[in-house]
């Protein structure tokens, strides 16, 4: 007898726990809808300020790594804690990271502002 599509099929997974086809499929889904948000946000990036983009990369970067972190250690849920902490965390570390601008006095004694070395 054939197995119906609507009836879930035990898989185990390398946790030792017995999940279904529709589980893992979903949380495929979420893991896809994670990584087009992730490359979206870089897409809107590309016209900001050093620093912005700069955030932006971090969050990605944590985004993307916190939901595998989280999917691995928690499933879908963990997956998306993980996302969110992750690209919390990088974005105040790219921004915090990012060279600043410096004032500097010319010899006239006028100011000027320009990339700190």
């Amino acid at each position: 007898m054939a197995a119906d599509a609507d009836i879930p099929v035990p898989v185990t997974c390398l946790e030792g726990r017995d999940r279904s086809i529709n589980d893992l499929e979903r949380e495929k889904d979420l893991h896809m809808k994670i990584i087009a948000a992730s490359l979206l946000a870089a897409l809107l990036a590309a016209g900001c300020t050093t620093t912005e983009k700069r955030a932006t990369g971090g969050a990605v970067v944590g985004a993307g790594t916190g939901a595998v972190i989280g999917g691995i250690a928690g499933g879908g849920r963990g997956a998306v804690i993980g996302a969110a902490v992750g690209g919390a965390t990088g974005a105040v570390i790219g921004a915090a990271t990012t060279p600043g601008d410096c004032v500097y006095r010319r010899n006239d004694g006028t100011k000027y502002v320009a990339r700190c070395p």
